[in-house]
């Protein structure tokens, strides 16, 4: 399986074909997980199920319709939080960030 940030830290064997999770998922590095409210790849409900299940993670919601977020608005809302997070490991915490629009 081929990973990118966004999947990061999950075991090898995690991938499509497995039972739903029915406990919480431990991993060395809780992460953190950003989901659009509008977002028609991955529905707001399934986001913020993935942050339930993976213990000790936050949910970064952005309100807007973007698949993926961090560093591809220009919220400094998700992108401040995503970047102390990856520097620091320091966890958000639940957010919700207002939707910001594209300079012209």
């Amino acid at each position: 399986m081929v990973k990118g940030s966004f999947c990061a830290g999950l075991p090898e064997d995690f991938t499509y074909g497995f039972e739903p999770l029915t406990e919480p998922l431990t991993l060395p590095t809780p992460p953190v997980v950003i989901n659009s409210l509008g977002d028609t790849r991955t529905e707001y409900v399934f986001g913020r199920t993935m942050a339930n299940f993976m213990a000790g993670s936050s949910l970064i919601t952005y309100d807007g319709t973007q698949h993926v977020t961090y560093m591809s608005t220009p919220s400094t809302c998700v992108n401040n939080a995503v970047t102390r997070y990856l520097l620091r490991r320091t966890q958000p915490g639940p957010l919700l960030c207002p939707y910001a629009p594209l300079g012209r």
